[in-house]
């Protein structure tokens, strides 16, 4: 675990600091057999605001596979990692590890807020154009294509 967490502070995912806010930390493995680290933010998630963009429904993203021939899925890697948080916000995410103290300087997974504020950033990226034939759910991109 402590590899895993040098690595991701070597990224510049994570520094180490002191911060006012420390949150448990949980490991889980992914399907390649990697860690995967996730913030148990809930007793901060209880006192933050719920973010107003939210990602969109299934229903809604099989719907729009109607009349496709073909669907290719992504898988974003490490997505979340991908959008920063400004500084202000970086000590609601701190953790403490092995008696080090470190916050977050992207989106980490387990935070109330991760879930829609990617999926903005998605929906910007992406745009109305793009939108008709790519489809954002959580950290997946789905192209649907129709015709040959």
């Amino acid at each position: 675990m402590e590899e895993k967490l040098n690595e991701m502070e070597q990224a510049g995912i994570i520094t180490r600091t002191s911060t006012p806010y420390s949150s448990p930390l949980t490991f889980t493995l992914k399907k390649d057999g990697s860690i995967r680290v996730l913030l148990d933010a809930r007793s901060i998630n209880k006192k933050m605001v719920a973010e107003t963009e939210k990602p969109s429904i299934q229903l809604d993203v099989l719907n729009s596979f109607h009349g496709a021939n073909y669907i290719t899925t992504i898988d974003l890697n490490n997505a979340y990692f991908q959008i920063p948080i400004n500084k202000d916000g970086r000590k609601y995410t701190g953790f403490t590890f092995n008696g080090k103290s470190y916050v977050y300087n992207v989106l980490p997974q387990g935070l109330k807020t991760s879930v829609g504020s990617f999926s903005r950033a998605m929906n910007l990226i992406l745009g109305p154009e793009v939108q008709e034939f790519c489809v954002n759910y959580l950290d997946d991109l789905a192209i649907i294509t129709t015709g040959t």
